[in-house]
């Protein structure tokens, strides 16, 4: 921040500046992060990943699963016909991805992951995976939230519950930099090791 600096070129006081460099994810989940947000601006406002996210530890999670092999991936959920239901509030749940994105985070744990975050964009589906997550992680290894609620915090993993494909304003609203660009960035950028995506593509 540079208080009380003038831009010449305009009338206003230019006190914001980009922070460049990011020591958090591993640098394929900070390229998609860049595809999805920082970088739709121009090169210039990507995010550089610092040497430091490469270390062996990354070898490492690299290779346990679940997703072995990959630091990000999709599971698709339409091939069982998982179908969203919507509370009256119109937020959406769906227990069947919240089955999954349990079952993931059981695999993790096992894998010997210390941290783990399901993200949600809906309340009622947040809801439904703390539930679940308090009876299957009394340990509390595992929390369950909104993106919202995430927002400034980090795990190893995060696996990212789309929850439904019927409302597609939350995940594109066709705007340049609207509120669904900023819900996946925030998800995704939470994730230090690995990142998966639970939905129906």
């Amino acid at each position: 921040v540079e208080d009380g600096i003038r831009n010449p070129n305009r009338n206003r006081p230019h006190k914001v500046r980009q922070l460049k460099r990011q020591y958090r994810m591993e640098k394929s989940i900070a390229d998609l992060v860049n595809k999805l947000a920082y970088g739709k601006f121009g090169e210039e406002y990507a995010l550089e990943t610092d040497r430091a996210t490469t270390d062996g530890r990354l070898i490492e999670q690299f290779n346990k699963e679940p997703a072995s092999g990959t630091h990000i991936a999709f599971y698709d959920t339409s091939v069982r016909g998982a179908y969203a239901s919507q509370i009256d509030s119109g937020s959406y749940y769906n227990l069947y991805n919240a089955l999954v994105c349990i079952q993931i985070a059981k695999q993790a744990i096992k894998s010997g992951y210390k941290s783990v975050g399901i993200i949600s964009a809906y309340r009622a589906q947040a809801n439904l995976l703390q539930k679940m997550v308090a009876d299957a992680f009394p340990e509390k290894t595992v929390d369950a939230d909104t993106v919202h609620r995430f927002q400034g915090g980090e795990k190893e993993m995060i696996i990212f519950d789309v929850t439904t494909p019927n409302a597609p304003s939350m995940y594109d609203d066709g705007k340049d930099e609207g509120d669904d660009m900023k819900i996946m960035n925030v998800a995704l950028s939470r994730a230090r090791d690995k990142c998966v995506l639970v939905g129906d593509v």
